[in-house]
C-alpha cells in the first residue's frame, strides 16, 4: 500500500492500472473537503442536540412549575472514575397524570456532604425559579449524607421547607 502511494501506481492481477500524481493530489483535496463537511455535520448535529436538550429541560421545568405539587428522589453515587454524581428525579402532576422525569444530573466534588448536595439542588431550584413550597416529599436511599437531621440533606431541606416529609 505504501509503495502504491509513493509511486502512484497500482498493480492488480493480470492488468496494470496507473494513477498519476495529479490524481493523488485531487484525491487528497476530495478527502480534505469530505473531512470539512463531516466536521460541519458533527457541529450541526451537536448544536441541534444541545438545543433540543435545552428545550426539553425548559418544558419539564414549566410543567413542574404549573403543577400543584411535586416530589423529588435524590441519589448520589460514585462512578468507576471516582467521580460523584448527583441525580435528582422529579415526580409531578401534569393534568390528570403523574409524570416522572430526570431533573438534574450534576457532578459533585470529592466531599459529598448533605450541604453540598443541598446547595446543588438549591442552586438549580433558584436558577429555574422553582419553589420549595410546592415540594411535598423527598425520597433518598438513607445514606449518611442524605438522612442526617441536622447536617444531612433532609435537615437542610427542613430549614427551607419544614412541611417536606
Amino acid at each position: 500500500m505504501d509503495k502504491w502511494l509513493k509511486t502512484g501506481t497500482l498493480k492488480r492481477l493480470a492488468y496494470r492500472t496507473e494513477i498519476r500524481t495529479t490524481d493523488l493530489a485531487a484525491m487528497e483535496i476530495t478527502v480534505d473537503q469530505c473531512k470539512g463537511r463531516l466536521i460541519g455535520l458533527f457541529s450541526t448535529v451537536s448544536r441541534r442536540i444541545k438545543d433540543m436538550s435545552i428545550d426539553i429541560e425548559a418544558t419539564i421545568n414549566e410543567k413542574i412549575k404549573k403543577s400543584l405539587f411535586f416530589s423529588i428522589q435524590v441519589d448520589e453515587s460514585t462512578d468507576i472514575s471516582d467521580l460523584s454524581i448527583l441525580i435528582v428525579i422529579a415526580r409531578y402532576l401534569n393534568g390528570n397524570e403523574l409524570e416522572e422525569n430526570l431533573l438534574l444530573c450534576y457532578p459533585l466534588s470529592k466531599s459529598c456532604t448533605g450541604e453540598a448536595i443541598f446547595n446543588a439542588i438549591q442552586g438549580y431550584f433558584c436558577e429555574n425559579e422553582m419553589d420549595w413550597a410546592k415540594c411535598c416529599g423527598v425520597c433518598t436511599d438513607g445514606g449518611k449524607s442524605m438522612s442526617g437531621c441536622y447536617k444531612g440533606l433532609h435537615g437542610r431541606i427542613k430549614i427551607v421547607a419544614p412541611h417536606v416529609t
